[in-house]
């Protein structure tokens, strides 16, 4: 893969660090390979910021683009789940959820296995996408 340039390196703590990229225009493509369009309140709103984080589980964009990727799906909800989860998209498991990040002028495409998680509760088996909206405007976290 091509070298990516750093936008920004941000240490909080000692061994805490992310390193931000900055999304190339109409850098998000969704399960239905339509471009999701998305600004940014950083950079002048031009290019998404993209925090590479690979120390966490789930995905976290803007809650405007998790709705442009779950909201396409037929039978999609989003709503409320349990042990700490929150409100998250709900949707058939037998979607294949297909999303594109491009960088760089590179597409990263992102496997469906790592775009939603099986999930149970109170006898209902339905699965929750793993790209999860902040409740905040803030840079996607990849």
């Amino acid at each position: 893969m091509p070298k990516l340039p750093v936008a920004e390196v941000s240490l909080r703590e000692k061994g805490d660090q992310h390193w931000q990229v900055l999304l190339d225009k109409d850098g998000i493509i969704g399960p239905d390979g339509k471009v999701i369009n998305a600004t940014s309140i950083v950079n002048g709103g031009r290019r998404l910021n993209a925090v590479l984080d690979t120390g966490f589980s789930l995905t976290q964009v803007p809650r405007q683009i998790a709705d442009a990727i779950y909201g396409r799906i037929p039978g999609a909800t989003f709503g409320a789940v349990g042990r700490g989860v929150g409100e998250t998209w709900k949707f058939p498991c037998d979607v294949e959820v297909n999303l594109t990040f491009l960088i760089g002028g590179v597409k990263y495409p992102i496997h469906p296995l790592d775009t939603s998680l099986d999930w149970s509760e109170n006898g209902n088996s339905f699965c929750i996408g793993s790209v999860s909206a902040l409740l905040c405007s803030c840079p996607c976290v990849i």
